[in-house]
């Protein structure tokens, strides 16, 4: 049994090496295995347990699908290029429509901040 610094102490490193290594992704490995590998390590140490990760888990479930959402709104939309197509086929008064209708349409519908970091990962115009 790990003494209580010692196990604060492990688990603020493990985590701390998790998210740097989500952040930084080296050797493209994907983020979830950063995270999940740090998980696991935590849970296999018995640093949290399994119900506190599950509780974990099901109180960011509701971040989990809204994040889902905006990155699958993000990839439709550059995959489409329908909101390109819609820029450079109209003039400029459908640009204004387009602009007071359908990104404030996005932001009621997903809420602002996310709207915003994806629609500035859509190509330019």
């Amino acid at each position: 049994m790990l003494s209580p610094v010692l196990a604060h102490i492990l688990l603020a490193t493990i985590v701390a090496v998790s998210v740097a290594m989500m952040l930084i992704r080296p050797r493209s490995v994907p983020e979830v295995y950063w995270i999940g590998g740090g998980v696991l390590l935590l849970l296999g140490l018995r640093l949290i347990t399994l119900r506190l990760a599950l509780h974990a888990s099901g109180k960011a479930l509701d971040v989990c699908f809204f994040l889902v959402g905006m990155m699958l709104l993000c990839e439709t939309g550059s995959r489409a290029r329908r909101l390109r197509l819609a820029f450079s086929h109209c003039g400029k008064k459908g640009r204004r429509v387009l602009s007071e209708a359908v990104y404030p349409g996005l932001c009621s519908w997903h809420g602002g901040d996310g709207v915003s970091v994806q629609m500035t990962q859509l190509p330019s115009f």
